[in-house]
């Protein structure tokens, strides 16, 4: 059907430290399970306890990839044009993310 088959989700910009306050957190996570469920097809976008549990990491994670896996990485990103970054939508940068 010409369906993507996968797609990427950067956790990195659904992170408190990103935002001012907890409405936009909220937004921007209600907008991430939005866009998981439309991707997925299911019929419902609403899951206002997904993320209760939820507790930002505090990695960074080219210290945990080390360098050597950090450089093959950025390689690899290179021919992901078009697909690395994810694209958003035009006003979401929630979905904007550097490795």
């Amino acid at each position: 059907n010409g369906r993507r088959l996968w797609s990427l989700v950067c956790v990195e910009r659904i992170m408190a430290k990103n935002y001012q306050d907890q409405f936009d957190v909220k937004k921007a996570r209600r907008r991430l399970i939005g866009y998981l469920t439309k991707f997925l097809d299911w019929p419902d976008g609403d899951c206002p306890q997904c993320f209760d549990e939820w507790r930002d990491s505090t990695k960074d994670a080219r210290d945990v990839l080390g360098p050597e896996n950090v450089a093959l990485l950025e390689e690899h990103m290179k021919f992901l044009e078009g697909i690395w970054p994810p694209p958003g939508e035009d006003s979401a940068v929630d979905q904007q993310c550097a490795m």
